[in-house]
């Protein structure tokens, strides 16, 4: 298993245009979360930073998968987004 980041750049209007999408949105991270693919995930406080998701999977395609059809992403309250893999120094 391997730890990797997915990194959301947020629109300029997300927290008005999130609202709409915000449950279907957990409805998508509910399951890889429930099956410890998802580890932790959020926004920042300030949301011109955007959002950090970590992940533990064997394969980086599985978090391309998720964020391809996250609504956020499809609805384009996320602009973009990238996957890196996370070399873990000190923890689990």
């Amino acid at each position: 298993m391997h730890y990797y980041t997915l990194h959301y750049t947020l629109s300029a209007d997300y927290i008005n245009k999130r609202s709409a999408f915000r449950k279907l949105h957990f409805e998508h991270l509910n399951p890889y979360f429930e099956r410890g693919q998802l580890m932790q995930g959020g926004a920042y406080d300030d949301p011109s930073l955007g959002a950090l998701l970590i992940f533990k999977v064997n394969d980086a395609d599985i978090i391309h998968e998720f964020a391809q059809k996250d609504p956020y992403v499809i609805n384009e309250v996320v602009t973009s987004w990238r996957v890196d893999k996370w070399n873990v120094a000190i923890g689990e």
